[in-house]
């Protein structure tokens, strides 16, 4: 088992290999691209928990499409309810990483 991170997962078998350490930037664009992944998604995730919640409370009950448009546009026109939204959304997704983390790799391991 390696326990390391990415960056240097891939400089070590890179210089195993007789290769230059510089292999470490790799396990860096690794790191970088998940965050900016993260970063796009978790803003849309937090728009889709605000409609979810909106659904299931009735608020879009007996609305057209254009009044759905205005409460997405308000929604885009609020810093605070993104906020919100976002910040849920990153805590939700940081409890089930956690709990899959700790319940399912770290167990096997």
């Amino acid at each position: 088992m390696v326990k390391k991170n990415p960056v240097n997962t891939f400089a070590d078998v890179a210089a195993s290999e007789g290769k230059s350490r510089s292999w470490g930037i790799v396990g860096a664009t690794g790191i970088l691209g998940g965050f900016l992944i993260l970063s796009f998604y978790s803003v849309i995730g937090g728009w889709a928990l605000n409609y979810i919640t909106k659904v299931a409370t009735g608020s879009f009950a007996g609305q057209d499409s254009d009044s759905v448009a205005a409460t997405f546009d308000a929604m885009l026109a609020s810093a605070g309810t993104l906020t919100i939204w976002h910040t849920v959304f990153m805590i939700l997704t940081a409890v089930i990483v956690g709990i899959g983390v700790t319940s399912g790799i770290e167990k096997n391991s």
